[in-house]
């Protein structure tokens, strides 16, 4: 599923109309959102001039608001209600306040749906986003933009290539700006997790064109990198898997032993992880349903070993709430979060908005071929690594250990280097750490 929205500039022109066409039909676009099209009356009597919303006939979707500045549709979008409103700010700051209350409106319908809002601005949300930033002063129509992002906890999705998506295209006081955005809710982050979105070349407009696929192709899977979770400690049986594998024997030097004995309790970890902490979550949900089940039989009346069992599975339930909290406190990074906030919807989109903003789904190499494949991608990474530090320099020559001497101005006594190799004791262990 493919949506564009297009800032173009005065449709009646037959060149802007062939490339509009030629770009949908490339793109294979599903739904088209044009702005600022200036089509004379005659050719648009049932629609707003500003703003045009077209979906193909085999979707099934529906206007829900139609405002000065904002259009909304709803409908089904990869199997989930999905609300898109394509937005067209206006150039007057005071009329475009009530764009941002036309915004407020649709989020009181939208509630707990996915929810996609793109289109033209026509305001920056940071200095930064203007090739004339000076002292990076936020003008009040900026906080404007701000503020309703913040309220509607909307954030920018991701996207590829230009930061600016806008030029007055002079030779003399040139200027460009980030007037075209992408914003998404927390829904769509969770529901769409593969989405991607891309700023195109402006072609025949001024703006750049915005491209959204719902579900891009996503990255092969790959072997996870081996991560250590604290909660992990927390279980009564963690120091058991460690102890029956640290006691094995392993032959070699103590760093080599030591690296084959982490080596080898990583294998161990990750079975431990599977076998009581996989899928964290539903184990949550599963103990928490078994709970309720246990204290309704000793509601009505059960034997007396029910209570005792209700209070054992309670106490489960405890350990894997406050395991899953820590859980996504590492995974996340959010040192403030706080204990009330476990096992809320929070917790998820936190996690959801983070892994696509540190998603990699496309790449440039230095010939300028796009890389949008995990195998090219990979490829190109190793290839720049073993540029950099991977090849000898052919200029790059050695030295003496006088020269090294000369250059420091300090050289190591001559018993320096038996403190160097001598063995490191438990009591200095302990009072290093």
């Amino acid at each position: 599923m493919t949506v564009i929205f297009w800032n173009v500039r005065g449709f009646n022109h037959p060149k802007k109309q062939k490339n509009v066409m030629d770009r949908v039909e490339k793109l294979q676009v599903e739904i088209l959102c044009l702005f600022e099209t200036r089509i004379r009356e005659n050719k648009a009597q049932d629609v707003i001039a500003q703003i045009w919303i077209l979906w193909k006939k085999n979707l099934q979707f529906s206007v829900l608001k139609v405002a000065d500045q904002s259009i909304t549709i709803q409908g089904n979008l990869g199997g989930r209600n999905v609300y898109i409103s394509a937005v067209y700010g206006s150039n007057s700051g005071a009329i475009r306040k009530e764009l941002w209350n036309q915004l407020y409106e649709v989020n009181d319908l939208v509630g707990s749906n996915i929810w996609i809002v793109e289109g033209d601005f026509n305001v920056t949300a940071e200095a930064l986003e203007s090739s004339s930033f000076e002292d990076g002063h936020l003008s009040s129509y900026m906080e404007d933009l701000q503020n309703c992002m913040t309220n509607l906890r909307l954030v920018d999705h991701p996207f590829f290539e230009p930061v600016f998506t806008w030029s007055n295209k002079h030779g003399v006081g040139f200027l460009a700006r980030k007037l075209d955005r992408v914003l998404v809710n927390d829904h769509w982050c969770e529901g769409f997790s593969n989405s991607h979105v891309e700023f195109q070349a402006p072609g025949v407009s001024d703006h750049s064109l915005a491209v959204t696929w719902y579900s891009h192709e996503s990255l092969a899977s790959r072997p996870k990198p081996f991560k250590y979770f604290n909660f992990w400690a927390l279980h009564p049986d963690f120091k058991e898997v460690v102890g029956k594998s640290w006691v094995e024997v392993v032959q070699g030097d103590p760093m080599q032993a030591l690296f084959c004995k982490m080596k080898r309790l990583k294998v161990e970890f990750r079975a431990f992880n599977k076998r009581c902490y996989s899928n964290i979550s539903g184990k949550v949900a599963e103990k928490r349903e078994q709970l309720e089940r246990k204290q309704i039989m000793t509601l009505t009346g059960g034997n007396p070993g029910d209570l005792a069992e209700e209070r054992q599975i309670y106490f489960e339930l405890m350990d894997l709430e406050k395991a899953e909290r820590l859980f996504y406190q590492q995974k996340e990074k959010v040192d403030w979060l706080l204990d009330g906030d476990q096992c809320t919807k929070f917790f998820h989109s936190q996690v959801a908005v983070k892994r696509k903003r540190n998603t990699i789904r496309v790449l440039i190499d230095e010939r300028g071929n796009k890389l949008d494949t995990f195998d090219s991608m990979a490829d190109e990474l190793v290839n720049y690594f073993t540029r950099q530090i991977g090849t000898v320099n052919g200029n790059v020559q050695g030295c003496f250990d006088l020269f090294l001497r000369d250059l420091l101005g300090y050289a190591l006594p001559a018993n320096a280097k038996v403190d160097l190799v001598k063995v490191v004791t438990s009591d200095e262990i302990r009072v290093a750490i």
